[in-house]
């Protein structure tokens, strides 16, 4: 059996204890110190030259946060069937993200819980908001329902566009004349 032995100089190290860091922060670009202090080793012939050296690392923040809705069209029916749509963030956020879902008078939400948030647990699992038509005594034919969502706050997401949805309203009313008898000896 062979060791792999890797040597890397100082501000490598910097460079890799940077690279581990995939978490979307709320501040543009940080600083990394990787300090060397006193070193000693247990194996025999081991020995570490460099010590209390320091290396910096700036850590250029590139990560984009993204908001995926899916999808961004549903089919809902007065009375009737119920359609739904799925949230997630895309990168894991620095801290709590909140985001507004609101709907029109011509449906209502219910499913997850509104306002939506995501934290470093749960941002990679969609969360699902069931979409109902209001069933109301207007005939109104085929319709629409604008749902919107407001942008992304927090955790790194701040001011991140979130998609908006449109329900469309199948309408259970139907336009018809009412005939009434009237007594025509009446006078």
């Amino acid at each position: 059996m062979t060791d792999l032995v890797e040597t890397w100089t100082w501000r490598e190290l910097a460079r890799h204890a940077a690279a581990v860091a995939q978490i979307l922060e709320d501040t543009p670009d940080e600083t990394v110190v990787v300090t060397l202090g006193s070193i000693t080793s247990s194996s025999p012939g081991v020995t570490i030259d460099g010590a209390n050296d320091e290396a910096t690392n700036t850590i250029a923040d590139n990560d984009t946060g993204g908001v995926t809705v899916t999808p961004t069209t549903v089919n809902i029916t007065e009375g009737g069937a119920t359609d739904s749509f799925d949230v997630v963030l895309d990168v894991e956020p620095s801290g709590t993200v909140t985001i507004s879902v609101s709907a029109d008078s011509q449906c209502t939400l219910s499913g997850a819980s509104l306002p939506l948030t995501f934290d470093g647990t749960n941002w990679s699992t969609a969360q699902t908001v069931v979409v109902t038509a209001v069933d109301d005594a207007v005939a109104e034919g085929l319709h629409s329902c604008a749902i919107t969502t407001g942008a992304a706050s927090g955790g790194g997401y701040v001011s991140v566009a979130v998609a908006e949805v449109t329900a469309n309203v199948t309408d259970n009313d139907a336009v018809g004349v009412i005939a009434t008898a009237s007594d025509s000896d009446a006078e």
